[in-house]
């Protein structure tokens, strides 16, 4: 007997002998056809490559290594074979025999056949949350401004009351996007208001044409991403740090909040008294209108800038590796400020910031009489939340740390991290005043991974 070298399956030792025999070669299909003398053959590719070896179990207890051997080759799953001339791999075990004589139990051979486990999966199907989130979003737009068309009721005893508030409802979202720098770079955003204000007393009598107005300036703010930014937003930074992805979501997204906040004060300094209850009503509905109308355009801003900060991060550097004594207990973030989707913690606070807004007016609007449309609302939160939820782990993660003397941020980020290649983030995210003076005692954040 005659062995050449050593082996291993799942473990179990044994010696390869006598042949070792490799298939493979191409996948090819003949065309053959009865009654013709001609044909051909077709190449499918590469087929699977195959292994079929001899080895041996010698010794006083190879009847034990045999059974051993065998429990190894039927045990489910791919196993590990440790070969002499393969070298090592991950195999499934296609079949096998064994075979040894009464006369002479010491000497145990088997011959098995193998096939490599393949190296690459099966591709997974993807699931568009963010196309979810802009279509539902798109839906929920829509059905927000028929409802008010349906539901608005015009009393000639309250007309003026309801001219006033139709009035600074305009307002306030002219002043809002005034804020931003864009009604003098969009012309159709100047000529929605100025038929808006232009046109009241007309608009309040026809609801369908009051709703098609509103939804116009909303539509018009969803399609300001795809514009050119004017350079009145660019010049905007208050650090000198480089343009950052999806700028301009970002302003809208805080547009969003400054927006509500005056929609829910302008509410609750409105004068009611002697109104009658169908006016007060119709009232509600515009202002639970408007509401909505804004956080689905904060939603759909959100989700687009998610996938600006993932196209960054795609196209960043290797991560940053933070030691692990530079990693503190971390603290709960600030909800003010800047929403710049950078990191899981700040997926998980925006999500949840929103949902809980949509979820209070899908209450408001059940509360209205309006299911229907609060059932809508409701799955635009699922959905949103599923979005951020779903692609927000591809985002770093963040950790605090506390600066015990006044220094450089270029210094503060290396000692952190490791890393001063993105000094310009750190100063923006920390919100520091001067580059070259980081204040002692504070605690910064720095993006980790």
């Amino acid at each position: 007997m005659k062995s050449t070298g050593q082996g291993r399956f799942r473990g179990v030792p044994f010696w390869v002998y006598k042949e070792q025999r490799s298939r493979g070669g191409r996948r090819v299909v003949r065309r053959e056809y009865p009654l013709r003398e001609h044909g051909g053959a077709d190449d499918l590719g590469k087929k699977l490559p195959e292994h079929t070896f001899t080895l041996s179990l010698t010794g006083d207890d190879a009847q034990a290594q045999r059974v051993r051997l065998t429990q190894a080759l039927n045990a489910p799953g791919p196993g590990e074979l440790l070969h002499p001339d393969w070298g090592t791999l991950s195999v499934l075990v296609d079949n096998f025999e064994s075979r040894y004589s009464v006369d002479n139990q010491r000497l145990v051979e088997f011959t098995v056949t193998v096939v490599p486990v393949a190296d690459e999966t099966a591709p997974t199907v993807a699931q568009d949350t963010a196309g979810v989130v802009n279509r539902q979003g798109d839906s929920t737009l829509a059905a927000l401004f028929s409802t008010l068309a349906d539901g608005w009721q015009a009393s000639l005893h309250d007309a003026q009351a309801l001219m006033d508030t139709v009035s600074e409802q305009a307002n306030t979202l002219e002043s809002a996007l005034n804020g931003l720098g864009l009604l003098a770079d969009m012309q159709s955003f100047t000529a929605s208001f100025t038929a808006l204000r232009g046109n009241i007393q007309g608009l309040i009598t026809t609801p369908d044409r009051l709703a098609l107005a509103f939804k116009g300036i909303f539509q018009g703010i969803q399609r300001l991403p795809a514009y050119p930014q004017p350079e009145q937003i660019k010049n905007r930074a208050r650090a000198p740090v480089s343009p950052q992805p999806g700028a301009l979501q970002h302003q809208i997204v805080q547009l969003a909040d400054r927006l509500d906040s005056a929609l829910v004060r302008q509410d609750r300094q409105r004068d009611r008294q002697g109104l009658q209850p169908t006016t007060r009503s119709t009232m509600q509905l515009l202002h639970n209108t408007l509401r909505l109308a804004v956080a689905v355009v904060q939603v759909q801003m959100l989700s687009s800038l998610l996938t600006a900060s993932l196209a960054a991060v795609s196209q960043n550097a290797p991560a940053q590796v933070l030691p692990r004594a530079a990693s503190p207990a971390p603290r709960q973030l600030s909800d003010s400020g800047s929403v710049w989707l950078e990191s899981t913690p700040d997926v998980v606070r925006v999500s949840q910031q929103v949902a809980r807004r949509l979820d209070a007016c899908a209450l408001t609007t059940s509360a209205l009489g309006y299911q229907s449309l609060a059932l809508q609302v409701r799955a635009l939160s699922r959905a949103f939340v599923a979005d951020l939820s779903h692609r927000g782990v591809a985002l770093p993660g963040l950790i605090q740390a506390s600066v015990t003397t006044t220094e450089p941020a270029l210094v503060t980020l290396y000692r952190i991290s490791g890393d001063a290649r993105d000094t310009a983030r750190f100063i923006r995210r920390n919100r520091l005043r001067h580059p070259l003076f980081v204040p002692g005692g504070e605690r910064v954040e720095v993006l980790c991974g």
